[in-house]
């Protein structure tokens, strides 16, 4: 029986490392996916000023605003 027991502990353990490093690599994945959403929210913010401030220049010349 403490055999028995034992080996369930083993197993018990075995599977808490799979799981933590299951979570571990996941939240690993998630940080990267964030960071990269980030920094394409930012360059796309660039790029949306910039045609604004094109668009805007544009229009005052043909304006003559």
């Amino acid at each position: 029986m403490a055999q028995a027991q034992a080996h369930h502990g083993e197993a018990h353990r075995e599977a808490e490392d799979i799981t933590r490093h299951y979570v571990m690599r996941r939240l690993g994945l998630t940080h990267r996916m964030l960071r990269v959403t980030v920094e394409r929210a930012a360059r796309l913010g660039q790029e949306y000023e910039s045609s604004c401030a094109t668009l805007r220049r544009d229009l005052k010349a043909v304006t003559g605003g």
